[in-house]
């Protein structure tokens, strides 16, 4: 600070080359920056998608399932009912 309270102008003393470089460097970070953003969020989507194929796999071997028990439930109650119809028939 100066008198009256005047802020003194900051004197760059860095050469032209040392400007550059930083000038370079900013541009390089911020590419950079903007290239693993893209990297992140290309992950991230590829993630939710496995998640969401799991998921559908998941409930594809839930379906299976249920639809093996419901034909096993189908047979039992065919065979049943073809007994009763037998035992009905011969009497």
């Amino acid at each position: 600070m100066g008198l009256f309270n005047r802020r003194k102008k900051e004197i760059d003393e860095r050469t032209e080359l040392e400007k550059s470089f930083e000038e370079t460097g900013r541009k390089v970070g911020k590419d950079t920056g903007k290239f693993v953003q893209k990297s992140i969020n290309k992950i991230n989507k590829l993630r939710n998608k496995y998640e969401a194929d799991e998921k559908i796999e998941k409930v594809k071997d839930f379906a299976e399932k249920a639809e093996q028990k419901v034909e096993v439930i189908v047979e039992k109650a065919a065979k049943k009912g073809k007994d009763v119809v037998g035992k009905v028939k011969s009497k």
